[in-house]
Order: C-alpha cells, then sequence, then structure tokens
C-alpha cells in the first residue's frame, strides 16, 4: 500500500525494517518466549484476541455510569501482532492479523462506528458524586475516544501490512464518524474523557489519525489533527496547554495545581508521539521542540531510580522519590519518544535514555515465562503483578504494550541514513539486510563486560557510526586489525569499511555508587498520600504491601553501565541483609564489579561487587535489577533491593 502524502520533513535516520535484525542470547529468549506465549500460540489467538474481539462486539463500557477501556486491548494486540509477523514472518500469524480485522469491521455500525461503548456519544465523565453514592468509590473516568484510538490504529496498521483497502475504508469510516460526531455536537475533544486528565487520552488519538491521512489524503483528518495541537497552544493556559507550557519550560508537576490528579504519564507521552507525527506531516517546528523541551523536562524531574519516568503513572517530580514504582506503559512510550527524538535529531543522548529504561525498567516488566507481565515494577520489595481488566481475564493494558516494547528496541539497534549505518545497541544479535548486502553479527559480552565484537560483511563500502555510551570509562577504545582508537562517551564514532571486517569494542564500564538525592520521609506523610496508597496498593488484601516495606532512609546505589544493580533472594541474599543495614549514602563508597559466568538464578547479569569506604571492604552478590525479582509472586513482600 502506498502512501498518498510524503512527510513535510522525514527522519534524519530511519529505522531498520524489523525484519532485518534478530537478537539472541538472554534477551533474544525473552523475545521470543513473550511472542510465542502472548501473539503466536493458539491461546493467544483464540482467548486472548477472543477476549478482545469479544469487548467490541459486545459492548459493555458504559452499561454503568463508570466507563472501563476494554476496547483498547484488540487494538493494541493487532498493532503488537503487525509487529511480530514483521519479526517472525509467520504465515498463519498474517492470515490471522487479516482475518480478526475483518471481525472486528463486521461489528461496525453503518456510520462505521466500532467500539466497546454502546452510545457513541458517551464523551464525557461521570459525575463524580454519583460514582460515590453508585459504587462507594469517587470515580471520573471514562476513556470512549482512548478506546477508539486503538481500534482505528490497529485496522490502519493492519491494513498497511496486508495492503487490504477494504481494512483501510473501515478505518477511515471509523475515524470520520467520530471528526463528524463530535462537531456536529460541538464538543471539544480536550473536554472529553476523564476530567482531571484533561483531555490528554482523547488527543493521543493524534498519532493514529495521521496515519491514516498519509495513507487516504483525506484532509479533514488533518484539520482535525491540527486543531487538537491548537487546543494544547492557548492563550487562557487552559490545562494541559501542552505546547505553550513545554516551550516554556516549566516542570510538569509545576503547571497546575495538583499534577497527581491530571498529569497522567502513558496518555501524555502518547500525545508527545502524535505531536512528533505532526511535525514531520506538517513541519512546523514548534511540535518538534515542544517535545524535545518535554523530553529534558522529564529526564531533570521525572526520571526514577529504574530507569523509567514518572511515580505509577504519574508526572509528579517522581526523580525526588527513592521509593520509585514505574507502569510498563509509562517505559516503553517513554522509550518510544526517545527512539523517535533520534530518528529526527540525530541526538545521540535520546539512545542513552532509552537504553537505560530497557534493561531495567522495561525488562522488570515482563515475566520470565513470557506469559504475563507487571503493572508496576517497585524499587525494592517485590513488583506488583497485572490483573486482568474491565472484566477481561486475559487482558491488561501493560501486557498487551510489551510486544511494542522489544519491537521498537529491535527497529532502533541498527539504523540507517543514506550515507550508511548506524550502530546503537550491543545486545547480542544479527542484522541482514540484502537490499545493500550487508550482515552483521555482534557478540555477547556487553552488559557484562563492556567488551563486544562486531562481525562486519559488505560487498560494498560501507560508513559506520557506533553510538558509544554515555556509561563508557575514560579508556574505551576500538580495535580494528589490531589499531586501538581511543573512543568518547556520548557520541558516535564513525569509521569507512571497504570490506569485511571485524571490530572490537571496549566500553570500560566501571561501577559507581549513586547517592540518592533526597529521602521522603515516609513517616511523616498521612496514611492516604498518594505516594503511600500507589507504592504500598493496600486496597487489596492480594496485592497489599505493608507500609513498612517503604525505605525510608538516606541510601545509595549501585550503576554499571547501563544496568542498575541490586541484591536479590534468587541469589540467597536474606531479607535481613537487604532491608536491614547500615546506609553507606555520603560515605564516600567506591566499587568493583566481576561479572560471574556460572549464575545462581535465571537473572540476565550476576556480578559480585565490592564495595570499599576508608580500608573497609565488602563484597556482596548483585545482579541486574531488571531480572532482580520472582516472577511477580504477591507471597514475598520483601524479595529484592536494589538500595545499600
Amino acid at each position: 500500500m502506498t502512501e498518498k502524502i510524503s512527510y513535510a520533513v522525514n527522519n534524519k535516520i530511519a529505522f531498520s525494517q524489523i525484519e532485518d535484525t534478530h537478537f539472541s542470547g538472554f534477551i533474544g529468549d525473552y523475545f521470543n518466549r513473550f511472542f510465542k506465549n502472548r501473539v503466536l500460540s493458539e491461546h493467544a489467538k483464540t482467548e486472548v484476541f477472543g477476549e478482545a474481539e469479544k469487548a467490541l462486539r459486545e459492548p459493555h463500557d458504559d452499561d454503568t455510569i463508570v466507563g472501563m477501556w476494554s476496547g483498547e486491548f484488540w487494538g493494541k494486540l493487532e498493532i503488537s501482532a503487525c509487529r511480530v509477523y514483521e519479526y517472525t514472518h509467520d504465515a498463519s500469524l498474517l492470515e490471522f492479523v487479516k482475518e480478526s480485522a475483518y471481525r472486528v469491521l463486521s461489528y461496525a455500525r453503518p456510520d462505521g462506528y466500532i467500539n466497546s461503548y454502546k452510545d457513541s456519544a458517551n464523551f464525557f465523565a461521570p459525575n463524580p458524586d454519583e460514582t460515590v453514592k453508585l459504587m462507594g468509590w469517587r470515580c471520573d473516568w471514562n476513556w470512549n475516544i482512548w478506546c477508539r484510538k486503538y481500534t482505528l490504529w490497529g485496522l490502519v496498521e493492519c491494513a498497511i501490512l496486508t495492503g487490504d483497502e477494504k481494512i483501510l475504508d473501515g478505518a477511515h469510516r471509523l475515524a470520520a464518524q467520530l471528526i463528524h460526531e463530535l462537531h456536529e455536537k460541538h464538543v471539544r475533544l480536550g473536554d472529553t474523557g476523564t476530567a482531571n486528565f484533561s483531555g490528554v487520552p482523547s488527543g493521543s488519538i493524534l498519532k493514529p489519525m495521521l496515519i491514516l491521512y498519509r495513507y487516504t489524503g483525506d484532509s479533514e483528518l488533518l484539520d482535525f489533527c491540527v486543531e487538537i495541537a491548537e487546543n494544547w497552544d492557548r492563550d487562557d493556559g487552559k490545562r494541559p496547554n501542552l505546547i505553550r507550557n513545554a516551550l516554556e519550560n516549566r516542570p510538569v508537576h509545576e503547571w497546575y495545581p495538583h499534577s497527581h490528579l491530571w498529569a497522567k504519564a502513558y496518555e501524555t507521552m502518547s500525545c508527545l508521539d502524535g505531536l512528533l507525527e505532526l511535525y514531520r506531516v506538517t513541519g512546523t517546528k514548534k511540535y518538534l521542540e515542544a517535545v524535545k523541551s518535554m523530553y529534558e523536562l522529564l529526564k531533570q524531574n521525572e526520571s526514577n531510580v529504574v530507569g523509567s519516568v514518572g511515580f505509577n503513572d504519574i508526572l509528579a517530580h517522581a526523580a525526588a522519590w527513592e521509593n520509585a514504582i514505574s507502569e510498563p506503559c509509562d517505559v516503553i512510550h517513554w522509550m518510544r519518544v526517545c527512539t523517535e527524538l533520534f530518528s529526527l535529531t540525530g541526538d545521540a543522548k535520546y539512545l542513552n535514555s532509552a537504553e537505560k529504561s530497557f534493561y531495567n525498567a522495561f525488562m522488570a516488566s515482563v515475566s520470565d515465562d513470557g506469559t504475563w507481565g507487571a503493572r508496576g515494577v517497585r524499587s525494592s520489595g517485590r513488583h506488583f503483578m497485572a490483573e486482568g481488566q474491565s472484566g477481561c481475564k486475559h487482558n491488561h493494558c501493560c501486557v498487551d504494550n510489551i510486544p511494542r516494547g522489544f519491537l521498537n528496541f529491535t527497529s532502533s539497534a541498527v539504523m540507517s541514513d543514506e550515507n550508511g549505518l548506524y550502530i546503537t545497541e550491543f545486545c547480542p544479535f544479527t542484522y541482514e539486510n540484502q537490499l545493500k548486502n550487508i550482515r552483521m553479527t555482534c557478540s555477547d559480552g556487553y552488559l557484562e563486560t563492556g567488551r563486544v565484537s562486531l562481525d562486519i560483511k559488505t560487498e560494498k563500502p560501507l560508513t559506520l557510526r557506533i553510538r558509544v555510551p554515555e556509561c563508557a570509562g575514560a579508556h574505551a577504545f576500538l580495535t580494528v586489525n589490531g589499531e586501538k582508537t581511543p573512543l568518547t562517551c556520548g557520541e558516535f564514532y564513525s569509521l569507512s569499511l571497504k570490506e569485511s571486517f571485524k571490530i572490537d569494542l571496549d566500553f570500560d564500564f566501571f561501577a559507581s555508587v549513586c547517592d540518592f538525592p533526597g529521602s521522603v520521609d515516609v513517616d511523616s506523610l498521612p496514611k492516604g498520600d498518594f505516594r503511600i496508597d500507589r507504592w504500598i496498593w493496600e486496597n487489596t488484601k492480594e496485592r497489599g504491601m505493608p507500609r513498612d516495606s517503604m525505605m525510608n532512609k538516606p541510601c545509595s546505589f549501585v550503576t554499571y553501565g547501563p544496568l542498575v544493580l541490586a541484591r536479590s533472594k534468587k541469589l540467597g541474599t536474606s531479607e535481613e541483609a537487604m532491608f536491614f543495614f547500615d546506609s553507606i549514602r555520603g560515605k564516600g563508597a567506591a566499587a568493583k564489579v566481576q561479572a560471574v559466568t556460572d549464575k545462581k538464578a535465571n537473572v540476565l547479569c550476576q556480578f559480585d561487587v565490592t564495595l570499599t569506604e576508608n580500608e573497609n571492604a565488602q563484597t556482596l552478590e548483585m545482579c541486574d535489577y531488571g531480572t532482580a525479582a520472582d516472577n511477580f509472586s504477591n507471597i514475598d513482600q520483601k524479595f529484592f533491593n536494589l538500595y545499600l
């Protein structure tokens, strides 16, 4: 299927085709297990997809005044399945995604409407006072347009993948129905959805609308998208005024009072993704500049210790709290924003952020067996497992997003411009581009030692640009044909090849003891404070954590390369050793690490970490934070801790 509308601004550096890069080793096994269980298996096709399709076939999300979000699941699954097909080229999967799209189209009303809400005009949040009377708790959410977004996106991606014009037409009718109904009823998109979230979930429909515009040429779609952006650049300051606040470099938690009530992280970053697409389509520079500014604001104020942004899906100055908790949806979309910014600007700093996120918060979100994932990952104690949402047993917003996290990482590991290739990641992979007659393999060892080899076979002269991670040491170097060349951290190193070569890289990784900048006095916070409630999640017995499981004293943590390290019962470390200790914060401790080859448990990396304080030394068994947990058991409340 050919685009009818070209971009006004193309990426400086293009993502690779997903099928060109395949990962091996520990990370590759994680990929394959998850794809097999959640996308390729008969269980996935019948139970997981079946449940998601049913939500669209039998709308029910507005049966009560509280609107749910079961309508988002099919679109997420369909997008993921399309991407997994590109990775695996599984013929049966291709046939399945097309059949599933046709089934969903059969649920459409004559005007094109498809959703899990019966009432297409049910746009607004319920009266919170009425929800208290009906349900016993206060709620103001409505996810009608948010759900349509994902159905629209799933149909569009399937149409592009299969070249099926009927599926594209169904997506077009779905989009047109929404636009016409909003305009007929004089409803501003920013007033829809949840009252507190300021229309941000609804506004995230920007990205799939723009993709659809490029394949249909329907100018009404573009006008609607520009209208969305104009609502984020308002003279009256009405929240969220995303573009104007970003360009004024205001930290998100300072935009309006009580950011924990409105500043939803996942949806906000989905909107940033849409703004980057709008920049590509229109060439309007302020859209790009707003996202670049948001990146800096989030990096400075919302980066949490586990490598994600936000505090349990809230942008509320998460960088200040050592008791971190990250929603997988947040880290997946943060990684996406980072890699998209790199593709448009070529600035390596965005890749460094994405890398840290992938190996830490994202990997912590995926179950070892590839069947499920987390609802939230904590900095200590235990993570909490996702549960079925919106009346579903097999679907959850974060779990259904995980394949896209894997595959966005895949497409950004090797990138290109007209002059050559960019090598941006170094866990073991094979890259093969038959059109360019290039084959490349990357060895294992990056995370354990900072040393890898690139074996490159090419039939034509080739320019390579190799990312030097910002965590590289002062003595990082590259070796070609026995000749060593020093490398500078945070930059790309360029070299030209005329034939096949082997390149050895030593990034000189080192361990750092990082003092957390402050400490939240947990005891001083009232019982109902959201920082307590969201971390311990005490509203359900199964998911609840005791309040005393939170860290409540100044502490430090260890990093090595892009990894945050942790102690874990996986390695036989006792609870007493992990949670009842004298802090080393502020004592000038230094650390050295030694990778352990004979690992005690199923972890990505294991290390012996020697901490030296004055003349005192102790050696701890530690592993990467991303695989330190116990597959989301609800039994053991103090299973791991990244703090020392």
